[in-house]
């Protein structure tokens, strides 16, 4: 069989190989994009908690001890 023949075939095998062992990365990245957009709707809603009880409390220490939680959350988010 003549090399031109049987290269076509090979890079044919290779770039399935390929796409093959791609679709495992791009399930995983789907779960862990979508672990991301859970974890990131939960982040929202205890921001929201945050800023009610703030409002709620009156107590400025307090609030501002509640501000400071919401913070860490912000420059962990940025830090990762």
């Amino acid at each position: 069989m003549p090399l031109s023949e049987s290269y076509p075939m090979d890079v044919t095998t290779r770039i399935a190989n390929i796409i093959e062992k791609r679709k495992y990365l791009a399930q995983k990245i789907e779960g862990v994009e979508g672990n991301l957009k859970t974890l990131s709707a939960a982040l929202q809603q205890l921001e929201e908690r945050r800023n009610y009880l703030s409002r709620q409390i009156g107590e400025k220490r307090k609030v501002a001890r509640l501000k400071k939680i919401s913070i860490h959350w912000r420059r962990s988010l940025s830090a990762s």
